[in-house]
């Protein structure tokens, strides 16, 4: 009976947490991350998504259509950009593709990759997320 035990725990602590799938319902919400005095927000819905990044009294919002792939990879294009007090970041027709991960009430976005997407980039929007 003991080793009956000491399997079904063994078992538990090795199977690796899993997180969920990747479908828009499960990423649908608002959900928010600060790096270096900077907020990005991601609004997911199941029809579309907003980007907003503000930095003190710049800002940049950016709406885009998406779809997600059988491997989990979100892909997109910008369709619309409001810019306040910069003329950097996006423009409309870019694309974009990243690959969410959410777990635990917390979505990590990895492998940013783009039209114009450098590294300065990929670090202020790869990381984790809270809702």
């Amino acid at each position: 009976m003991r080793y009956a035990v000491a399997l079904v725990v063994a078992v538990v602590v090795l199977v690796p947490v899993r997180s969920e799938e990747v479908t828009p319902k499960n990423l649908a919400g608002t959900w928010t991350r600060t790096v270096e005095g900077r907020t990005i927000k991601f609004d997911i819905k199941e029809k579309g998504l907003t980007v907003t990044l503000v930095d003190g009294n710049t800002s940049v919002e950016a709406e885009a259509e998406y779809a997600i792939t059988k491997d989990g990879v979100l892909f997109g294009i910008i369709t619309k950009v409001k810019k306040t007090g910069t003329d950097g970041g996006p423009t409309e027709g870019e694309l974009f593709s990243f690959k969410p991960a959410v777990e635990k009430g917390k979505l990590t976005i990895s492998d940013l990759n783009g039209t114009k997407i450098n590294d300065g980039a990929r670090k202020l929007v790869e990381g984790e997320y809270s809702k």
